[in-house]
């Protein structure tokens, strides 16, 4: 077995040599992959999964990232386990397996499923498994499965169970979001491939575990695996359990549709008898609930105008008296929903006109809802005319953003096919196309290409493809996260003695603001060993600031212009910086930035100028201080983090500000604030520090976004010298990347290495307490022993994730230059930067 491995290893490697050529055989792409996972050889396995050349093979072999993702995953795992200390290899698969999920961001979780409608099923799969977040590729699992589950091919269930585990690693990573409904809706679907498939007992079973069957999605759980039933017993046991569900409903609109839905189902399963009872139910609701402010006749109209047409136009009238009162009161903003609810029912009986000029009547006095523009669109569509159908969607995305899981251009789609405008809303959608909202355009082509895909599977492939690439259609490409990745990796080269390398890196980056940010932290990394070099950097990064769009972020734009500014403080320009400051200030107040924008840059600026003028930084620093509120404690904590290294008795000045802060009789300081001030006692008090940590993880659980454990918190148990505290502390977060923060700030107080004084353009606006904790765990209070490295080290291989590589650079830059240097190859080779010159 070793002589044919050996000789196995040589083929592979005569390839490797000669570049991985085009005509590699494909056992040398994925089947050996997996053998070399399987045998554990990791120095081979880390090899494949890091060269450029043959994961583009790889991609061309498979038509999708998936099997290059998979290979890289079991790479890490190999890392993980046998190599932990290799944090070279780590850091490289990390940032690997983050970029090739990124070439699949805007790959829209509908397209998938198209694919397997035409046939290429393997393709789909694959697809289905690249799409770059959690949730979005378990809907697109969902969906192939469901295609492949009408198809009776049985590995719907896998995939179908496949969707589920990832809905709820989702779920758990964000608990504070709930995640119900998500799951109540991929449950839905397992039990709907389960009931395709003759699996009633598992389907039934997994109907039982949803979390809120009496909603919308949960009856519709119900409904469709009644629909793809095989057993006419199992599906009527199904839609028994259903109707008691429907009715359950609190809100008496969504009771309507649900109870219609039910009917619907009965009927098509030719139980008229039960059917006609449900929809007598609908009547005899709306009926009821004819005064009510929901404008219930006009949900009823719209779900029995094909069924009752009769009944439906006597509903019609009712909402049309509803909005009629509406339109006179003095309150129809407050009641826009139940009057445009008669536009909508109109609609739906197809009568347009009266529609349109109802909508205009109300539009005088109050913003009509997306559900208006649907509304129309569908009406529109029925009959055919596909450029009106398509304006009044595009509409109703620009009155409020549609949820990211929003399908209903699909029925807009399906409803101009059937009128038989399909090959008129092609041209509309690939050349008169108007809007913001890709997503949607993505889920129309999908749709119309799933229309062509039993008659024309070459039209479906192509119309597939153009929906692949949506997002370019429309709004262009946004590389502004991965841009940000790539500001930390330049930043880390400089710091790591490879300038030019970062310079090359900054020139790649595409998004205007961020590469003005990454010159900025370039030229800072650079200021104590190449001055010269950071005051020509300072000047890149000046001249490459945006000018304002229409659509500024100015929380962003400030935070950046401050980098700039900071660059020419750490350069030493205090003249520049100054002049540069004071133009910071003019834009801010122009942008109608409040006072406390002005303020925090203008601290930033003080630390950075302190070196080289403190006279400057100190005057600058007072005036901070004279204008901070009463008991600011994250105002404080930044200036205190600023003025620390250089001023003890201004810092003490501080000190004493946030004792009186914490002890006044002001309102109750919020969680973040709590773990800041938690951390500053520490090294004072520590018992009182630990009762106050203490009593923060008992009154503040993980599930909610306002009190995920944070750096703060875990670096008070650090500098507690609680070591298995702060650990655990971080192993509770459960976001990856602010899991990685933490981590990474932890390791750089094992390390006692110094904190950035320019943020990255990844930190966002609400990372204020986490940046200055590590600000202040560096500068305000040392270590107590010294410094750890290989506690550091074990610290980074856990920050070391696909979310949280690019947050651990800057201190695996001081910790392990050449892992920094690794990844800075493998980055260069995947954006096709050339081979990475050997400079100094």
């Amino acid at each position: 077995m070793d002589g044919y491995l050996e000789r196995l290893h040589a083929w592979a490697e005569s390839y490797e040599h000669r570049g991985w050529p085009q005509d590699t055989p494909p056992y040398l792409l994925q089947p050996y992959g997996r053998l070399l996972a399987h045998r554990r050889d990791t120095r081979r396995a880390v090899a494949v999964a890091t060269n450029t050349r043959r994961r583009d093979l790889l991609r061309e072999a498979t038509g999708s990232d998936a099997a290059c993702l998979a290979e890289i995953a079991a790479a890490r795992r190999l890392v993980t386990r046998d190599t932990p200390d290799d944090l070279s290899a780590a850091a490289a698969l990390a940032a690997l397996a983050d970029l090739v999920a990124r070439r699949n961001r805007t790959l829209h979780p509908d397209v998938p499923a198209g694919y397997a409608r035409t046939g290429r099923v393997r393709h789909a799969i694959g697809l289905a498994r690249s799409v770059f977040r959690p949730i979005d590729r378990a809907r697109a699992l969902a969906a192939v499965a469901h295609v492949l589950a009408n198809a009776g091919d049985r590995r719907a269930v896998g995939l179908a169970r496949e969707s589920l585990a990832l809905t709820r690693e989702a779920a758990a990573e964000r608990p504070w979001l709930g995640g119900d409904e998500e799951a109540d809706t991929v449950l839905g679907t397992l039990a709907v491939v389960l009931a395709a498939t003759g699996n009633e007992d598992e389907a039934l079973r997994r109907l039982g575990e949803l979390r809120r069957p009496d909603t919308g999605p949960g009856v519709e759980a119900f409904v469709s695996a009644a629909g793809a039933a095989r057993d006419l017993e199992f599906a009527a046991d199904l839609l028994d359990r259903a109707e008691p569900l429907a009715r359950g409903m609190a809100s008496v609109p969504d009771r309507v549709r649900a109870l219609a839905a039910v009917a619907g189902a009965w009927a098509a399963r030719t139980r008229t008898d039960r059917a006609a009872h449900l929809y007598d139910e609908v009547v005899a609701l709306a009926e009821e609930h004819t005064e009510d402010p929901g404008n219930v006749p006009a949900t009823a109209a719209e779900v029995l105008h094909l069924v009752r047409p009769s009944t439906a136009e006597r509903m019609v009238r009712l909402a049309r008296e509803h909005a009629d009162w509406y339109l006179h009161s003095f309150n129809l903003a407050d009641h826009s929903e139940a009057a445009f609810g008669a536009v909508c029912a109109l609609a739906a009986t197809d009568r347009l006109d009266e529609a349109d000029q109802l909508r205009d009547l109300l539009h005088a006095k109050a913003l009509p809802p997306p559900s208006v523009g649907r509304a129309l669109a569908a009406a529109r569509a029925r009959q055919g005319r596909a450029a009106e159908a398509w304006a009044e969607l595009e509409a109703a995305w620009e009155t409020e953003a549609p949820a990211e899981e929003d399908d209903f251009a699909a029925h807009v789609v399906r409803l101009l096919a059937e009128a038989g405008a399909a090959d008129e809303l092609e041209t509309v959608l690939l050349t008169g196309t108007d809007t913001w909202w890709w997503r949607g355009v993505a889920v129309a082509l999908a749709e119309l290409a799933g229309h062509f895909a039993g008659t024309d599977p070459d039209r479906s492939v192509r119309l597939l493809r153009q929906a692949e690439h949506a997002r370019s259609l429309t709004v262009g490409p946004d590389d502004s996260t991965q841009d940000g990745c790539l500001a930390a990796l330049a930043r880390a080269l400089a710091v790591a003695g490879r300038p030019d390398r970062a310079e090359r890196l900054v020139e790649a980056i595409g998004t205007p603001d961020v590469r003005a940010w990454a010159w900025a932290m370039v030229s800072v990394a650079v200021a104590d060993a190449e001055p010269p070099r950071a005051l020509r950097l300072a000047e890149q990064a000046t001249l490459a600031v945006p000018v304002v769009g229409d659509y500024c972020d100015w929380v962003m734009r400030a935070e950046m212009l401050t980098a700039v500014v900071q660059a020419w403080a750490c350069a030493g320009a205090v003249e520049r910086a100054e002049e540069e400051t004071q133009r910071l200030l003019k834009e801010l107040r122009n942008g109608r930035m409040g006072a406390r924008h002005a303020r925090i840059a203008r601290t930033e600026v003080a630390g950075c100028l302190w070196r080289h003028h403190p006279e400057a930084a100190a005057r600058m620093a007072d005036a901070v201080l004279a204008e901070l509120p009463p008991g600011s404690v994250p105002e404080l904590g930044r200036l205190l983090a600023a003025v620390a290294p250089h001023d003890s008795g201004r810092a003490d000045r501080v000190m004493e500000l946030l004792h009186e802060a914490d002890s006044a009789d002001l309102p109750a300081h919020g969680y973040h604030e709590e773990t800041l001030l938690a951390l500053l006692t520490a090294a004072v008090d520590p018992e009182a520090a630990r009762q106050r940590l203490d009593r923060l993880a008992a009154d503040h659980p993980p599930s909610s976004l306002l009190s995920q454990p944070g750096t703060a918190e875990a670096l008070g148990w650090a500098v507690l010298g609680d070591h298995k505290a702060a650990r655990d502390v971080a192993l509770r977060i459960t976001a990856e990347g602010q899991r990685a923060r933490a981590f990474t700030a932890l390791a750089a107080r094992a390390a006692d290495a110094p904190a950035d004084p320019v943020g990255s353009p990844l930190d966002g606006a609400g990372r204020t307490y986490e940046t200055i904790s590590r600000r202040l765990a560096a500068h305000y209070l040392p270590l107590t022993c010294d410094p750890g490295l290989s506690v550091a080290k074990s610290l980074l291989a856990d920050a070391l994730t696909p979310d949280g590589w690019h947050h651990a650079l800057p201190v695996l830059a001081r910790v392990d230059p050449a892992a920094v240097l690794r990844v800075g190859d493998v980055v260069i080779a995947h954006l096709g930067l050339g081979v990475p010159a050997l400079d100094a």
